[in-house]
């Protein structure tokens, strides 16, 4: 083999090893800022659950729960929209969250018994 045509082969190899090199590198990028948008929704969602983990006594209540998932998720129909509730519906939810709550102390103190 020629020093020419070595030198072709060892041209080729370093224009696709150029080549290769761009294409990781836009790849690298793209997953940096996959995880830039990551960590953004992670700090978005970590302080709505701080608003909640905040709340005490009466403020404890069941309407926080759909407000998390509306601020974190959007809204998806799959559950109670804060916004667009009736006080009926505001107050049957109050009724069940209690009763849930209550259950649950009751069963704990039980399985303690």
């Amino acid at each position: 083999m020629t020093r020419q045509q070595e030198l072709r082969i060892v041209g080729r190899r370093i224009e696709s090893a150029e080549k290769r090199s761009r294409e990781l590198n836009i790849k690298l990028m793209r997953t940096m800022a996959e995880l830039s948008d990551a960590q953004d929704t992670l700090k978005r969602w970590r302080a709505e659950l701080e608003i909640v983990a905040s709340k005490s006594s009466h403020n404890l209540c069941h309407i926080w729960i759909p407000n998390l998932l509306k601020n974190t998720l959007g809204y998806t129909g799959s559950f109670p929209n804060p916004d667009g509730m009736t006080e009926d519906e505001f107050r049957q939810g109050c009724d069940d969250y209690r009763s849930c709550i209550f259950a649950a102390i009751r069963s704990k103190a039980e399985q303690v018994k």
